[in-house]
């Protein structure tokens, strides 16, 4: 079951709209024109696995990894639409 949170809709571009890398672009939801833009895959975070690791370590710290990963993404997403609603849509 997924949380609730207040990340609206959003589109992704790569090389094949201009950009060099994947991203996605949050809008706000209100029509104001504003938009966010935030890296898809920032890239793969370190993984450290103890001596002797067997596959279940490694698949374990993957999963740990991938959730670090979504929290950040999921993190930075909220707290620039927070920003964005408490200066542009004061109240809302």
């Amino acid at each position: 079951m997924d949380e609730p949170n207040i990340i609206p809709e959003f589109e992704m571009l790569g090389p094949s709209t201009g950009h060099a890398e994947m991203i996605a672009r949050f809008h706000c939801p209100i029509g104001c024109g504003w938009r966010h833009d935030e890296p898809a895959d920032p890239g793969p975070g370190r993984i450290i696995l103890p001596v002797g690791f067997t596959a279940t370590d490694l698949s374990g710290a993957m999963s740990l990894n991938a959730e670090a990963g979504w929290l950040a993404f999921r993190s930075r997403v909220e707290a620039a639409i927070t920003d964005h609603f408490e200066t542009a849509h004061p109240g809302y």
